[in-house]
């Protein structure tokens, strides 16, 4: 008995499995790269302006928390030793940064008495961004002395600003007009307090600006020693 096994081919019973893509073709990429170059410039013009106006908030905020830890810190202390007072010194540091620093000394040596611990370093110092300005009235800080310090009165938060080597015997307020003062010190009299940067109305004495001076922040500190911000 003669068995055959014959072997039948059939050309469509395997079928060839279709190869899967792997990643993108350079089309498909140069599409999502046009897309997303369109999207970015489109985004541009809005993020800008956003990202500068936070410059200018954070450079106003770092000058007002400053000047609130000064005062704090002299109305706690008791009746300073040689003649040693806390303040707050905004200075220009080239290359085109200013530094907020909390400082503690004599009117004499205003901004290089910066505030410094154990270890020599500062104790509450900011560098504004680069992008921000400082105005002392009309004129950048860079172009009018470099340098704007004001000083606070042990016990009771007043400010005060240096005067000939030593402080001013009257209260000041910083970046708005003088305004008189009643019964200054406790001792009865009526005074003109005096002021640093006292502006006009039109124009604040102390300010930060963005570099296109589309974006600006005053900032004032009467003579109560509260500091305050706002748009102008």
């Amino acid at each position: 008995m003669n068995v055959h096994l014959h072997s039948h081919s059939h050309p469509h019973s395997i079928r060839a499995r279709p190869r899967s893509r792997a990643g993108f073709s350079a089309v498909e990429l140069l599409v999502v790269l046009g897309i997303v170059m369109i999207l970015a410039t489109m985004a541009i013009p809005a993020i800008v302006p956003a990202l500068r106006r936070g410059q200018v908030n954070d450079a106003a905020t770092a000058i007002v928390q400053i000047a609130r830890q000064a005062r704090l810190m002299a109305m706690q202390r008791l009746p300073p030793a040689n003649n040693f007072h806390y303040g707050v010194a905004i200075i220009d540091s080239p290359p085109a940064q200013v530094t907020v620093a909390l400082i503690y000394g004599t009117a004499a040596q205003g901004a290089a008495a910066i505030l410094q611990d154990v270890n020599s370093k500062p104790i509450a110092l900011e560098k504004l961004a680069r992008s921000v300005m400082v105005y002392s009235g009309d004129k950048e800080l860079r172009s009018n002395g470099n340098t704007v310090c004001w000083y606070y009165q042990y016990r009771t938060g007043v400010p005060i600003g240096p005067s000939g080597g030593s402080f001013t015997t009257t209260p000041i307020s910083v970046g708005c007009p003088a305004i008189t003062v009643s019964n200054v010190w406790g001792s009865g009299l009526t005074v003109t307090a005096g002021s640093i940067s006292p502006g006009t109305a039109a124009i604040p004495g102390l300010s930060v600006r963005s570099v296109d001076d589309k974006i600006r922040r005053a900032i004032a500190i009467y003579v109560s020693g509260i500091p305050v911000t706002g748009e102008f």
